[in-house]
């Protein structure tokens, strides 16, 4: 069997030419037409494969004057294909520079297709919501028909592959709705040519919607469902249509016109389904509409009726349709009607929970489970979800929490404690702030600052009852019992580094995480002030608690070593390892940085991939030594009603500095901004973590080692 790429490289694609074919890596030759040959910056005879790679068959490229028609520069690519069809089977594949495509097992494409008697084999975007004639066989009876959103006639047979999905690089807004202004162009030409062709009304409605011409839309969409042309197209038009009235409802001020219009909205749905029955997208606009018309009764018989066509627990009518489609349709959506329209308070309540039920069901899993799970396609919305099911920390271990004493300014908001073990005490940085976070999520700092952001750190130790000369509690049975938590020996930190500075928006050493090494205290901090442009940047800091310049009432930051980056640079969190200053720098890929004395750089030290997607981890506490590994603890943004908010989990590695376990998501004491900024060991059974709480709180925070250590699940756990 013989794979080719046929692709077309055209003005302005040439960067991503070299990615489309290393996309389609596994296919035996690639076939580029290039359309633009008086410009050799985009011939693919100049395109090199990715370092550290070679390209697995030839790339043979042909010159073709563009002539403003897709379909025939396809039908050019598909007659040179057949002129390399040498193999007794061989396949000619779709591949244009902005897409790339995603075959997991190209030996399981490659028996799919051998099981194949089709023509034309199809394959869905990642989205699930549509198909795009993909790959075939050579020698091919097909042809391209259209000078944009081409299609393919004249096979016979088609299948559509399971093994073989494509996605599409996105575009800038203008170099979008240039796409869209030639679209339109090259439509109405088709239309002029064959007026009855409902296809090229559908994309001229698609692409007037586009452009915002809405009401041209509607009118393209109802002309493509009255010709005598494909039904599915024809039932999507009129949900096209439906959809664009359904968002205007919003913008209808007279309600006689507003019921008048939500009338058409179900007029358009009944004759899409008389085109084609299995549509549930349909019934639930028609449910929508209906409710929005004051009939709730109507909307709950229409909401049934999308129920009894979907996937959840109806008769999967989509499996009978092979272009668009609106998945969660088939799934959750009809519930959203019927929670407000059902008639009972009981029949609400659970329409309300069957659409969380159907929801999880169609993305094959719980949320908690599926927004870690790296070969879920659900994920991203999976984590959109986890704030209803994130538990407070208390939950899922015993908790104790203390808020400790204000240090520093009066008018110097708390926040963000973060500690380490350090000759025999308990130390603890607590970061201290000119500003407050409004009802707005805005940052306003005292007036007198005239909006610049300050920050100063304090230098303190943490004391409990029963903690004789202020040893660390491990060497004292009788702190095992604690009742109260404070702060003593408050010393101001100041910067004796020389470290050359600028008069940002953004001043001093933010969210400083202590660690002892060696008998030296060291610290990293995010700072914005060693550039104009407030880059932020990772600071590593030697600590100084006596000296020369340093008094009762100081400590003193003796060295600041900025790290080179080309990024933004927050929330590394700091290790031991082997003796040495370390940093994890990342969850996944997992990334361990070792200190360099010599240099004063942070260099690569090891790199792995987790089972699990942590991508979306962010660093927040130390990485404490526990069991032959590290514990440490991560913090993820979520967002609840246009806010943020901020989730934990618990992360263990391995000796190896391997991620083997995950905790559930979990946060303090609501779902708000509260940061785990810090943690050490309290005894030999308790962990210490300090809190800040909207930027106006620090707190610390006692829970057992064990449990802490228990809640991080291998990844067979999660899936068993």
């Amino acid at each position: 069997m013989r794979l080719i790429t046929t692709t077309l490289a055209h003005a302005g694609a040439a960067s991503k030419l070299s990615e489309a074919l290393t996309s389609a890596s596994w296919a035996d030759m690639h076939l580029v037409v290039d359309t633009t040959p008086e410009q050799p910056e985009v011939k693919a005879t100049h395109i090199d494969p990715p370092d550290g790679e070679t390209w697995p068959g030839p790339i043979v490229t042909v010159d073709w004057p563009w002539r403003h028609d897709f379909a025939a520069a396809r039908n050019e690519l598909l007659d040179r294909a057949t002129k390399y069809a040498t193999a007794d089977v061989c396949w000619a594949i779709t591949l244009d520079t902005d897409e790339r495509l995603l075959c997991p097992d190209p030996a399981a494409l490659r028996a799919e297709l051998a099981a194949t008697d089709a023509d034309v084999c199809m394959a869905f975007h990642v989205s699930g919501m549509y198909p795009k004639e993909r790959l075939f066989r050579l020698p091919t009876t097909a042809r391209w028909v259209g000078r944009t959103h081409e299609c393919a006639i004249g096979w016979q047979r088609r299948h559509t592959l399971s093994s073989l999905r494509f996605d599409e690089e996105g575009k800038t807004a203008e170099q979008y709705r240039a796409k869209l202004v030639r679209d339109e162009e090259l439509l109405r030409l088709d239309i002029e040519n064959n007026p009855s062709d409902s296809r090229w009304w559908y994309y001229l409605g698609d692409t007037q919607d586009s452009l915002g011409k809405h009401k041209e839309a509607v009118v393209s969409f109802e002309r493509c469902a009255a010709c005598n042309g494909w039904d599915e197209e024809a039932a999507w038009a009129c949900y096209r249509a439906a959809k664009i009235l359904i968002g205007e409802a919003e913008n209808w001020p007279d309600w006689e016109e507003k019921k008048r219009k939500l009338q058409r909205v179900i007029d358009l749905c009944t004759a899409g389904l008389a085109r084609h029955a299995c549509f549930p997208e349909l019934t639930r606009f028609a449910a929508l509409a209906a409710f929005w018309k004051g009939e709730s009764h109507k909307a709950t018989a229409w909401s049934h009726m999308t129920i009894a066509l979907g996937d959840y627990k109806g008769c999967k009518a989509m499996a009978h349709r092979t272009s668009f489609r609106d998945v969660s349709t088939a799934w959750e959506m009809p519930f959203d009607v019927l929670k407000f329209s059902a008639g009972t308070p009981e029949e609400r309540a659970h329409a309300a929970l069957e659409q969380d039920r159907a929801r999880y069901a169609r993305w094959g899993g719980p949320p908690e489970r599926l927004a870690i799970d790296r070969s879920s396609q659900a994920r991203g919305e999976a984590r959109g979800e986890l704030g209803k099911f994130a538990r407070p920390l208390g939950e899922m271990m015993p908790a104790s929490v203390y808020p400790i004493e204000h240090v520093g300014r009066p008018d110097y908001a708390n926040m963000n404690p973060s500690m380490c073990v350090h000759g025999g005490r308990i130390v603890c940085i607590v970061r201290t702030v000119n500003y407050h976070i409004d009802d707005g999520g805005n940052y306003v700092s005292l007036p007198e600052d005239e909006g610049v952001i300050k920050t100063d750190n304090w230098l303190c130790e943490v004391l409990g009852p029963g903690w004789a000369g202020l040893r660390h509690p491990s060497l004292d049975p009788d702190a095992l019992m604690l009742n109260a938590l404070s702060l003593v020996n408050a010393r101001h930190i100041v910067d004796v580094s020389g470290r050359p500075t600028f008069a940002t928006r953004v001043l001093g050493y933010e969210d400083m995480r202590p660690l002892s090494v060696g008998g030296k205290l060291y610290a990293c901090a995010t700072v914005r002030d060693s550039r104009l442009d407030m880059r932020c940047e990772m600071a590593v800091c030697e600590i100084s608690l006596r000296g020369a310049r340093v008094n009762a009432h100081w400590a003193a930051i003796t060295a600041a070593h900025l790290q080179r980056s080309d990024v933004n640079e927050k929330n590394w969190a700091p290790l031991e390892v082997d003796g040495l200053l370390a940093f994890l720098y990342w969850s996944d890929p997992t990334i361990i940085r070792r200190w360099n004395p010599e240099t004063k750089q942070c260099d690569l030290h090891v790199q792995s991939t987790p089972e699990f997607s942590l991508d979306h981890l962010r660093g927040g506490s130390q990485a404490v030594p526990i069991e032959g590994g590290h514990l440490y603890v991560t913090h993820e943004v979520v967002w609840l009603g246009g806010k943020r908010a901020y989730l934990h989990r618990f992360v263990r590695l391995d000796r190896e500095l391997r991620v083997v376990g995950v905790s559930g998501a979990w946060y303090l004491q609501a779902l708000q901004i509260e940061f785990c900024s810090g943690m050490c060991h309290l005894d030999a059974t308790r962990l210490l973590l300090g809190f800040g709480v909207r930027d106006a709180q620090a707190v610390l925070v006692v829970v057992s080692t064990a449990e802490a250590v228990a809640a991080c699940k291998s990844w067979k756990e999660w899936t068993t």
